[in-house]
């Protein structure tokens, strides 16, 4: 008999239901969006997707499952900034709002 796939959001774990959700077609639609919005370049640095890998980074997890309304809490990084931010506390809360985005 096959196995029916559990839906992210039934998930107890925390890090399995993350890590479930952000592999989500869902979170694919919201990333891309924010990725759209962003211009495709990092908010911090500037580099493009052509350049680095971009990740897409939670300014706090509050909406968690609900970003596309709240899009504002969701902000493009390359790859190296994003680990910078989560790397050093500092560096989390100066880029912590996106900067102007690009034209």
């Amino acid at each position: 008999m096959a196995r029916v796939k559990q839906h992210w959001s039934e998930i107890e774990d925390p890090h399995k239901r993350y890590l479930a959700y952000i592999k989500s077609q869902e979170w694919k639609e919201i990333a891309q969006l924010v990725l759209d919005r962003d211009h495709h370049h990092c908010c911090c640095c500037g580099r493009s997707e052509d350049q680095i890998v971009l990740n897409i980074h939670h300014n706090s997890y509050q909406h968690f499952g609900n970003e596309r309304e709240h899009l504002d809490d969701l902000v493009t990084l390359c790859k190296v900034c994003h680990r910078a931010i989560h790397m050093v506390k500092a560096n989390y809360c100066r880029f912590k709002k996106p900067k102007e985005k690009l034209s």
